[in-house]
């Protein structure tokens, strides 16, 4: 298995897993996904969306253009207003849209994918823990916590991925490398990152 992280963070999330016959995209929000060279678009047997947030899904429709497969998404995040003004219209027909439920595996291509819950502030987001018959990877998405069933994938997981991005002490001083911050985060998004959203580094 070879993993292919395309980005990371508020900018964009997305990551390719690919062995010799299949590969598998999870999250689909990398600015310019169309120009971003090497991806085997004609191995993607599936994409697998963590959560409703935009940074996690800007560029489905451009991945959907490119490879006709289906998309793996909780109901609750589906359902959401964010998914459906943006989605909706586009990816409502089955079998294009397949409901997950976390601790609930299933199959995509030669890869079995086991969603598990993180804890993150949108209705239900997972995590994914992805493996094939050499190999397994841990996909661990925006959440605030681990979660035991979580850590346990992890602890046997060949290969692991947590997303943690922000720096507790830059966020509580405002500065960086001992230099102030020119836009720092109000008081409500910084208790949203801390408390309801985001793992620190």
């Amino acid at each position: 298995m070879k993993a292919y992280i395309l980005g990371s963070g508020s900018d964009g999330n997305c990551t390719i897993l690919e062995n010799d016959s299949d590969a598998i995209m999870l999250d689909c929000g990398v600015p310019r996904l169309s120009k971003i060279e090497d991806i085997p678009w004609d191995k993607i047997r599936g994409i697998c969306i963590t959560h409703s947030h935009t940074d996690h899904t800007n560029k489905l429709k451009t991945a959907l253009r490119r490879a006709d497969v289906p998309v793996y998404i909780t109901r609750e995040e589906y359902f959401t207003d964010r998914f459906q003004k943006q989605f909706g219209g586009f990816i409502e027909n089955p079998p294009l849209i397949k409901f997950v439920e976390p601790n609930l595996a299933f199959q995509v291509g030669s890869f079995t994918v086991l969603p598990i819950r993180a804890c993150h502030d949108t209705p239900l987001p997972c995590h994914f823990f992805v493996q094939d018959e050499y190999n397994s990877f841990f996909y661990g998405s925006d959440t605030v916590d681990i979660s035991m069933d979580a850590f346990n994938c992890m602890c046997i997981a060949d290969f692991v991925m947590i997303e943690s991005n922000y720096d507790e002490q830059v966020m509580k001083t405002d500065t960086l490398d001992n230099e102030q911050i020119i836009y720092p985060y109000d008081s409500d998004l910084k208790y949203r990152i801390k408390y309801t959203a985001h793992m620190s580094n």
